[in-house]
């Protein structure tokens, strides 16, 4: 595990997709990510230029890069590794849970 995929992991965390832009990052939405992350993602720049450079690629993780599991065998890019997948659901489960209280509200 790199320290680049691990930021870039917080970052999916938090909500906040990291795109290169004209050699610039781009973080979406704005404004979200603390200065902290914002520093790291300076200080690892070259290792995640390098790897959202090579994304999306069959049988890696299009948020961090890491191997899937699936293998490239039938050609997709939308597989999550196992730590990406678990924050998208964990994410799911607590907007479902936020909907749920603002229903009982």
């Amino acid at each position: 595990m790199s320290a680049g995929a691990d930021l870039l992991r917080e970052f999916w965390r938090r909500g906040v997709r990291i795109e290169v832009v004209n050699d610039r990052f781009r973080l979406s939405p704005p404004g979200v990510a603390p200065e902290t992350l914002r520093i790291l993602l300076r200080e690892y720049r070259s290792e995640i230029q390098a790897l959202l450079g090579q994304l999306p690629a069959p049988g890696q993780c299009p948020i961090c890069g890491d191997p899937t599991g699936w293998g490239p065998v039938d050609g997709s890019t939308t597989g999550h590794c196992v730590d990406c997948a678990t924050i998208a659901a964990d994410r799911v489960l607590q907007r479902w849970r936020d909907l749920s209280e603002e229903g009982a509200a």
